[in-house]
């Protein structure tokens, strides 16, 4: 993550954020999941990415945040 966050890849940065939630929500780790969408969603927002912010918000809403 911090190289592709240095790199501004801003895709690779929401793809593995999302991928940490995902792992984060199958172990029962809800808060950390919160934390890593969250951080998806900051990076969607540096790029520009709106459908996938909109998407990765109905996953946050959808672990109760």
């Amino acid at each position: 993550l911090p190289h592709a966050t240095q790199a501004k890849d801003w895709r690779k940065v929401v793809a593995a954020s999302e991928s940490l939630a995902a792992l984060f929500a199958e172990r029962g780790a809800i808060d950390d999941a919160k934390g890593a969408l969250q951080n998806a969603i900051k990076a969607a927002d540096e790029g520009d990415l709106k459908e996938l912010r909109k998407g990765l918000r109905r996953k946050l809403d959808e672990l109760g945040a």
